[in-house]
Formats: C-alpha cells, structure tokens, sequence
C-alpha cells in the first residue's frame, strides 16, 4: 500500500493564479454590472426626455410665442400658457419643475413656470424674462444650439436643487407654423434612482468580495503541490 502524497505550498504559485484568478472573477462580475448600470442610466435618461416631449406637447405654441414679445404680456395670455403645462406636471410623478424658456443673445430666460401656477399648491411669483442659469451648460456649451434645431437635450449629469438631485431635459416648442418659439424644460427627481444604485452598489460590492474569496481559494489549491514520500527522500539524499 502507498503511504499518502504530502503537500508542500508554494506562495509563487499562489500569487500568481490567485491574481489571474482575481482578473478573470472580477472581470465577470464587474463588467455585466457596469454595462446594467449604464443600462438603467439610459432608461432613465430617455425617460426624462420624454417627459419633456410630451410637456412640449400640451404647450399652445402660439400663445407661447406671443408670450415671448413683452408688450403683449398678460396675466391672462401667462395663465393660458401655463396651466396646461401645470396640469401635466401635476399628473407626472417625478417631476419637480416644469417651465419654459426663449434665448436672447445667447442666454435662456424663463418664459413661463409651473411653480407661480394656481393648479400646483407650491406657488411662487411669476419667473417672466428672469435670466436662466443651467450649471450643465459649461459641459456642453452648443446645448442652445442643438435645441434650436429640435433636439431633445438631456443634461449630462445629476445636479443637486432645494428639492434634492434632479436631471434636466429640454426640448423645443413650434407654433402652428412650425417656427422654433422657446424650449421646454423639465426637472425630474432622481432620488429613487439614486437610492436603487445605492443597493445596487451594496450588491455589487458583496459579490466582488466574494469572488476575491473564490480566487483567493483557487490560488491555496494550486499553490498546494503534492510531493510523494519516495520523492520526498530522493530530494533528500542528493
């Protein structure tokens, strides 16, 4: 009967698979988990800028564009504008701000804002012709531009407001002729979705450890090279 191999462990060995093992683990998992993450990034940015399409939508262009001429400012031409639009902002949950816009010189200013609408309990004074300020812009310095020639623009990224973390979109309004009269813009809350990345990250970061732990295991095992007895004693006698 064969006496049993005995093991000796080589910490070269060890090292080396347990790195690639690391690489190969952390790989599987890291990769499908950023490519969801950008995933559910998208969802939500196509999502806002559809809010912002159909916000664009219940705007009367032709109102709008009188609006933008401030001899012909009324409350009652403001509240035509801005009730529809306050009605779907009230109906769409998520959305903290509603408003419209026009470029003078370069700069957006507001035109009308769900905020000073009777149709929401959170009133404020009207925001007619008050310079617009867009942090985002520095990111991407055409945004104007690419609205003015009917693109829906998605703020790049999150910025923090009183309201908590939003994400922005933006999309052109046409009058009845089809002329470029102003931009819509839409705040959504993002909270929700900050808070789903949260648990996605906890799971994330316990799966990665994990995997670490299987490489780390991988590496013992091949690190333990069996050494027979017989051969054992040949070592030793030379």
């Amino acid at each position: 009967m064969s006496a049993p191999a005995l093991r000796t462990f080589t910490p070269r060995v060890f090292v080396l698979v347990t790195l690639a093992a690391a690489i190969a683990l952390g790989a599987l998992v890291a990769v499908p988990q950023w490519l969801s993450k950008q995933t559910r990034l998208e969802v939500l940015r196509a999502h806002v800028a559809q809010l912002a399409q159909l916000a664009a939508a219940v705007v009367d262009g032709d109102a709008h564009r009188e609006l933008l001429d401030p001899g012909r400012y009324t409350p009652a031409l403001y509240d035509r504008v801005v009730e529809p639009l306050a009605r779907f902002h009230a109906a769409s949950p998520g959305i903290i701000h509603a408003y419209t816009l026009v470029e003078r010189a370069g700069r957006p200013y507001f035109v009308v804002d769900t905020a000073a609408s009777r149709a929401l309990a959170t009133r404020r004074a009207p925001s007619y012709l008050e310079e617009f300020r867009l942090v985002d812009e520095e990111r991407d310095v055409r945004w104007l531009e690419r609205i003015a020639h009917g693109e829906t623009w998605v703020a790049p990224g999150f910025r923090q407001h009183e309201y908590g973390h939003l994400l922005a979109a933006y999309t052109p309004i046409y009058d009845s002729e089809g002329r470029y009269s102003g931009f819509v813009g839409v705040d959504y809350d993002v909270q929700a979705y900050l808070a789903q990345e949260a648990e996605f990250r906890v799971l994330f970061t316990g799966t990665l450890s994990a995997a670490m732990m299987v490489a780390i295991l991988i590496g013992w095992l091949a690190a333990r090279r069996p050494v027979h007895p017989q051969q054992g004693a040949s070592t030793a006698s030379h």
